[in-house]
């Protein structure tokens, strides 16, 4: 795999746009098609931020050539901590760091069991465990002092749909387009980024980046955060998937808008990045 990944970079070298639709096309027919390759269970890639181990169930090959991941970086001294909220198996992550020469610190928070093990292996392959601190948690509205824990199921196919639910076995017609084989179980604490960060004793001035892809619970957090996006320091961002319907967006976009995050600019199809005024 890694010889074609090679051969493949080499044919679309300063073709940014065009490599990154052959590699997607590769993986897309090669691993996620895989009929006739018998290909690992532990796939190594690298590139200029360093080896990610990916595996046939991750979807994630095309982060490894983004060429938006340049937008992520933090280049002001005064900041020194990203919390990435929905770190899958560390790319970002790993790529601010490289990228952020006053980084020092990012908390890097992932829920499901099997992109979360890939995340602990990716940041040790590195050597960055003195910089990257990877959580399992779920970050949402809801208040970890009572110790409270929720259902999350993965789904291994789309992550776009997994979920969080209190049952432990729910109804089979809830996990449409997916049947429940292909959603993998873990029992995972929540908590509220507010309290998160008190737990883990963040300074908040020091806070440059908050990022959080977390498939439809995006406003759920920034509800439970209202405080701690108020303290955030003047130029701090926040970068926000928002995949959902125009009202979700709406409702996003004013929130933010009250604790004086304004639009900076649109990252592809699905990120919007936020500045503090």
């Amino acid at each position: 795999f890694y010889y074609h990944f090679f051969i493949v970079r080499i044919l679309t070298q300063g073709k940014k746009k065009y490599y990154q639709l052959v590699v997607k096309n590769f993986f897309d027919r090669i691993v996620k098609k895989n009929t006739q390759y018998n290909l690992p269970k532990k796939i190594i890639i690298k590139n200029q931020f360093g080896k990610f181990i990916i595996n046939k169930k991750v979807d994630s090959i095309s982060l490894s050539v983004n060429t938006e991941i340049e937008n992520f970086r933090i280049d002001d001294k005064n900041f020194d901590t990203v919390l990435e909220i929905g770190a899958n198996i560390g790319f970002t992550s790993i790529a601010i760091l490289r990228q952020s020469p006053f980084v020092k610190k990012i908390y890097a928070i992932e829920a499901a069991s099997n992109p979360f093990k890939i995340l602990e292996k990716n940041i040790q392959l590195n050597n960055l465990e003195n910089f990257i601190f990877p959580k399992k948690v779920i970050l949402s509205d809801q208040n970890s002092k009572q110790n409270s824990k929720q259902y999350f199921f993965s789904n291994q196919i789309n992550s776009a749909y997994s979920f969080l639910s209190t049952d432990a076995e729910p109804e089979e017609n809830k996990f449409f387009p997916y049947k429940k084989k292909d959603y993998k179980k873990d029992l995972v604490s929540t908590t509220s980024l507010k309290n998160f960060i008190q737990q883990n004793k963040i300074n908040v001035s020091k806070i440059g980046l908050i990022k959080i892809d977390v498939e439809g619970l995006e406003y759920e957090i920034l509800k439970s955060s209202e405080d701690i996006l108020k303290s955030l320091q003047k130029n701090s961002k926040v970068i926000i998937e928002i995949l959902e319907s125009s009202d979700v967006k709406r409702k996003i976009f004013s929130f933010l808008k009250q604790s004086q995050f304004f639009l900076w600019e649109q990252i592809g199809s699905g990120d919007y990045c936020f500045i503090k005024k």
